[in-house]
């Protein structure tokens, strides 16, 4: 890293996150429960002579290199290290100085456990920690930055709970309505084994034609139930209304999240004793989770037989600046 000092001369790390219940709810606005796990993404900064960031990313052999203080246009779709800048000089922030940041990450990538938003939550809590502001304190005002530097900056699919589990940490329920409502779950949860299935994804693209079908869906049982209520109306009352085969709402067929090699992975983890399993994340690839309490050896040794890679994880902290 050109121009920079051996000692860093600010430290973040942020967590990845297990989606325990609303990966396709999340999107739509409706409650999740989620933890920030113990695999995290730290960058480093040094100062630099010149005003350009220099950002080394070693694990996906990528550099970035800008000059924040210049206007920025985006190179790529998804440009989230630029459009993080963009959001925060809307708000009034200046980037005089010139840094080298170093980015490493013990996140699986293109897994659904969040390697992405963990950059974004890192490199603004980074951002604001440069500029000594005090919202580097505030991690609510955090989630919500790293949520319309993610989503609405690209006029993505997501919804806020990748942010919010990142940047609070910990277990939370997150009822993720406009005015987000979320609260801290007491109990510690032990035992989670994180199963890679080494089979990539498109994370984006899932998320839009899925929320595209799911929304469709609502629609459709919007016309006939004229007092519908995504979060009241009993699903008996929709089985009652629709034909069992009604194309609109074969939302499990059609949503098509996941793959053979994770089904059988799954069903190895509850072989081997595993309390729950599931896809975990947007599907089509990625990660299952298990809950294995006392039998975690077990379930790691099935999961491996399967040919996916195991991380025994725990309950993290949010967002947190080390230096």
């Amino acid at each position: 890293m050109g121009g920079s000092v051996k000692k860093p001369v600010k430290v973040v790390s942020a967590p990845g996150r297990i989606c325990l219940f609303g990966e396709h709810s999340d999107y739509i606005g409706l409650p999740v429960i989620t933890m920030a796990m113990n695999l995290r993404l730290t960058i480093s900064a040094f100062p630099r002579r010149d005003k350009k960031f220099q950002i080394l990313m070693p694990d996906i052999q990528q550099e970035e290199v800008f000059v924040p203080s210049l206007p920025l246009r985006y190179k790529k779709e998804r440009d989230y290290l630029r459009a993080a800048v963009n959001v925060l000089k809307r708000q009034g922030f200046k980037f005089p100085k010139g840094y080298d940041f170093l980015m490493k990450s013990k996140i699986p990538i293109n897994s659904g456990a969040s390697s992405s938003s963990a950059m974004v939550v890192a490199w603004i809590k980074m951002l604001l920690s440069l500029q000594n502001h005090e919202i580097e304190f505030n991690p609510i005002e955090i989630a919500k930055l790293a949520f319309e530097t993610e989503v609405l900056e690209f006029k993505e699919a997501g919804g806020r709970m990748d942010h919010f589990a990142i940047s609070m940490g910990e277990l939370i329920y997150l009822e993720n309505h406009k005015t987000t409502d979320l609260c801290f779950l007491g109990d510690v949860i032990q035992g989670i084994v994180l199963g890679d299935s080494l089979q990539r994804k498109e994370t984006v693209q899932n998320l839009k034609v899925n929320k595209r079908d799911v929304l469709s869906g609502l629609k459709a049982i919007k016309a006939k139930i004229k007092k519908f209520d995504v979060e009241k109306t009993k699903v008996s009352e929709i089985l009652n209304t629709f034909p069992p085969k009604t194309d609109s709402l074969r939302l499990r067929e059609s949503l098509k999240i996941s793959t053979p090699k994770i089904e059988r992975m799954i069903e190895a983890a509850l072989s081997a004793g595993a309390l729950g399993a599931k896809i975990h994340g947007s599907g089509l690839g990625g990660t299952m989770i298990a809950y294995a309490p006392g039998r975690e050896k077990q379930v790691t040794k099935a999961i491996e037989r399967e040919g996916g890679k195991p991380t025994l994880v725990h309950q993290d902290r949010g967002i947190i600046k080390h230096l």
